[in-house]
């Protein structure tokens, strides 16, 4: 659990022994995760938060997101991520602009309901249809 009223800016990058992490953070602005394996079903709680990464992080598959100020959102090479998971997440990122999901292979579907996202990402998305 990290809580905090002061951090804006939070970068874990292989943490291997992370998996189901709750982050609490008014202030936080930036989040990234990278090749993170066990990051399976992270909580991720700000009202100010911009910009979110999870790349190469091959074992998220339910991320929970309350992240109204987000736009810009990256689950590059998140294989374990699945269609239902991710459209669970969207509602709750009114803003978001850009979204990433190159090489989540789980992604077979992708309907996508949002007036805001003007970059969308897809390559290598191998089960889409």
């Amino acid at each position: 659990f990290i809580s905090s009223s002061s951090l804006c800016v939070l970068r874990l990058c292989n943490c291997e022994l992370l998996s189901d992490p709750r982050i609490e953070c008014e202030r936080l602005h930036t989040l990234e995760w990278h090749g993170t394996e066990w990051l399976r079903e992270p909580r991720v709680s700000s009202t100010r938060l911009k910009s979110l990464t999870f790349s190469d992080c091959r074992s998220l598959a339910t991320p929970h997101l309350q992240c109204g100020a987000l736009e810009y959102l990256d689950f590059s090479a998140c294989v374990s991520l699945s269609s239902e998971a991710l459209q669970a997440c969207i509602p709750h990122c009114p803003y978001l602009r850009t979204l990433f999901l190159c090489g989540c292979r789980r992604l077979r579907t992708l309907v996508l309901e949002s007036t805001s996202l003007s970059e969308l990402h897809l390559s290598w998305c191998s089960q889409l249809r």
